[in-house]
C-alpha cells in the first residue's frame, strides 16, 4: 500500500496505537493544496516516518473517553479477531 492515513484540507487527525506494515507513507499530508495535520502517538510505522505536519489534538480534547490497546498488542488482537472465521 502506498498511503495509510492521509490528512488533507486543513483536517487534523489523532492517530494512536496503530501498526503499519509495508506502507510507503503510513501517516502523511499528500495530494492537496491545503495540507492537514496529525498527532501521532504510539504507532509502529514499519520503519517509515510520519510526514504530516504536527497538529494540536489531544485525547483529553475528545468528547468521550477511551482506552488504548497499545501498538505492541495490535497485531495479535487484529489477527485473532478481525474478519470472518471459517470452519469446515
Amino acid at each position: 500500500m502506498s498511503t495509510g492515513v492521509d490528512t488533507r484540507d486543513g483536517a487534523e487527525v489523532l492517530v494512536q496505537s496503530n501498526v503499519f506494515t509495508d506502507v510507503d507513507e503510513p501517516i502523511a499530508a499528500l495530494y492537496s493544496d491545503d495540507t492537514g495535520y496529525a498527532v501521532a502517538i504510539d504507532n509502529d510505522l514499519g520503519g517509515e516516518s510520519n510526514t504530516a505536519p504536527v497538529g494540536n489534538l489531544t485525547a483529553s480534547s475528545m468528547p468521550y473517553s477511551y482506552s488504548l490497546l497499545g501498538s505492541g498488542s495490535v497485531v495479535a488482537a487484529v489477527v485473532g479477531t478481525a474478519g470472518a472465521t471459517l470452519s469446515f
